[in-house]
């Protein structure tokens, strides 16, 4: 009678064992569907926080991009100006030397009449 008991002993455990594997495997599912879950709206977090990120940084460059061609619109007039003056200066000079070599011309051209 005894090794019937056992067989029925071990017969019970094998079955509680069996639900045991059959509640882990549940559990394991429900934790990897769980994870998985977690991981989804993780990535889509983090997606979005990029987009966000990539949005501002965007709108610094703009922001910088626009200064930065203000100051470049201001430094050319600067220079355009210093050259109106450099060129004008220059032909003020041309038109000085070419006046005082036409007055140096003239008495002679006088004196050959």
């Amino acid at each position: 009678m005894k090794v019937a008991e056992l067989k029925l002993v071990v017969d019970a455990n094998m079955v509680e064992m069996r639900q045991e594997f059959v509640n882990v495997r549940e559990e394991m599912r429900t934790e990897f569907v769980n994870v998985r879950q977690e991981m989804r709206t993780g990535f889509a977090d983090v997606r979005q926080e990029m987009r966000t990120g990539f949005a501002d940084v965007r709108q610094q460059m703009d922001a910088q991009y626009a200064d930065l061609h203000h100051q470049i619109h201001v430094m050319a007039e600067h220079i355009v100006t210093k050259v109106e003056v450099i060129l004008e200066t220059k032909i003020d000079q041309r038109v000085d030397a070419k006046l005082a070599a036409f007055e140096k011309r003239l008495p002679r051209k006088r004196e050959k009449r």
